[in-house]
């Protein structure tokens, strides 16, 4: 085993290159210290394809005085790989090295009788090296979320420069196994869906990583902040069906994965924040909560579910409501539906230029559970409430869908897009209508995603 110190972007790495049957790869970010021999069980846990490279974080103590003036000077970018590469007699990845682990992580469901619908559900894609060759020194910060940061990428493609949106764990956060498994969740999932035009496209994969489309034009929360600021929409009603159009049809793309009717995937966090603005297209991104449906072995029906997993606000859904509330109407659903509910939330934003329970009274989380428990629902701005407009119609009709109180009689994703796009065909008069929206402008001086969306949704 050789021992070579790595200094990127002014971080210094001691990896460690040991050709043996029993080599894994963990990453740089990697919470795993410990000797060798321990590396090829907790690799496992990760859930990735093993490879002959162990990277990870030198502390100061274990670097000599000899060595430490190597920190101060800037480190070179390049691609160009040659010492300590892999020989090309070196070991080859049996699939009987390894097992995927993801099904560790999946909760929610009675696993005597259920089982995952598909193997893929617990597989990864990476392309580390992608992420070997990126120069970090010209990443820029765009936006952090809860969890994530998010940086633009500059990569530079023959005589041409591309951008892309580079997603990883916040500096902040503590790298743990569940972390890495999100990450594995939000890269599959894209991966899987590549065919959507209402899903970012993915170019890169590795452990805590992930490159996908770089798109500048904000996300749906910062056009609600920006119509509200100004007070009020200038959307026509029938780009509005549009977006409508957009949200539904990007769930449902999740959710019937490789064109299966029966939903092999669940988002579980559908919001505004989710929509990323892409040449006249919202898009559905951040799969890093999503979880896989699984199926009852014998019947192979789609199994229900008693948990989410995820913090209580008010734009979750009825069900989530009614388990917080211990309302006795409250039974194990199937998750789809969990996703239909909240899509419907994110069409009533598009369609009023308000969040749920704001008006006339601004609700917390317990009031609009009651509220939603009794089979009420957030009003419409009179304007809304009495307009005739087609697409507004179809945008009431299509949440009355959503928001229907018996989970077994909500339609699905893939019938509430269906119907939208009937509408829309039906308004232009055209089989094929244009799916794309012009977005008004927004105030050059808008600050991207913070607002009083947190006070209004408590």
């Amino acid at each position: 085993m050789s021992m070579k110190l790595l200094v990127i972007a002014g971080v210094t790495y001691i990896i460690s290159i040991q050709f043996q049957k029993t080599v894994t790869l963990l990453t740089s970010t990697s919470p795993y210290n410990q000797h060798l021999e321990y590396l090829p069980l907790e690799a496992r846990r990760l859930g990735y394809v093993p490879r002959n490279v162990f990277i990870t974080y030198a502390p100061d103590n274990m670097l000599q005085e000899s060595v430490k003036p190597l920190l101060n000077h800037p480190s070179l970018y390049t691609t160009k790989f040659v010492e300590d590469s892999m020989p090309p007699d070196g070991p080859r990845v049996q699939s009987d090295w390894y097992e995927p682990n993801a099904y560790e992580w999946v909760d929610g469901y009675d696993m005597d009788v259920c089982i995952p619908m598909n193997d893929w559900q617990a597989k990864s894609y990476p392309n580390c090296n992608t992420f070997h060759e990126i120069d970090l020194g010209k990443l820029r910060v765009i936006n952090t979320g809860g969890s994530r940061i998010a940086f633009e990428m500059k990569v530079q493609d023959g005589r041409n420069e591309r951008k892309y949106v580079y997603k990883t764990i916040k500096y902040s956060k503590e790298i743990t196994v569940k972390k890495i498994e999100e990450q594995r969740k939000d890269s599959m999932v894209m991966e899987r869906t590549s065919a959507s035009k209402f899903i970012p496209d993915i170019w890169g994969y590795c452990s805590l990583g992930v490159m996908m489309d770089f798109m500048p034009e904000g996300n749906m929360h910062d056009y609600i902040k920006g119509v509200r600021l100004a007070g009020g929409t200038t959307l026509l009603p029938i780009d509005q069906l549009r977006i409508s159009i957009h949200i539904a049809t990007s769930v449902a793309d999740l959710h019937t994965i490789d064109g299966t009717k029966q939903p092999s995937m669940f988002h579980n966090d559908i919001c505004c924040h989710q929509y990323l603005f892409q040449n006249g297209y919202f898009k559905l991104n951040d799969f890093n909560y999503a979880r896989p449906c699984y199926i009852h072995k014998r019947t192979k029906e789609q199994c229900t579910r008693i948990g989410f997993g995820m913090t209580m606000w008010k734009g979750r859904s009825l069900e989530e409501h009614l388990a917080a509330l211990q309302h006795p109407s409250f039974t194990p659903l199937k998750p789809d539906k969990v996703d239909v509910w909240m899509m419907g939330n994110v069409m009533y934003y598009i369609l009023t230029d308000l969040y749920t329970f704001e008006k006339p009274k601004n609700l917390n989380a317990i009031e609009s559970g009651w509220e939603l428990a009794a089979g009420r629902r957030s009003p419409y701005p009179k304007r809304i409430e009495k307009s005739e407009d087609l697409s507004h119609v179809a945008i009431k009709n299509a949440l009355d869908m959503c928001w229907t109180q018996d989970w077994t009689k909500r339609p699905s994703a893939r019938e509430i897009s269906d119907y939208l796009i009937k509408r829309l065909r039906a308004i232009t008069g055209e089989a094929d209508p244009d799916l794309r929206v012009v977005l008004p402008k927004r105030d050059p001086d808008q600050k991207g995603t913070d607002s009083d969306y947190a006070f209004n949704n408590e």
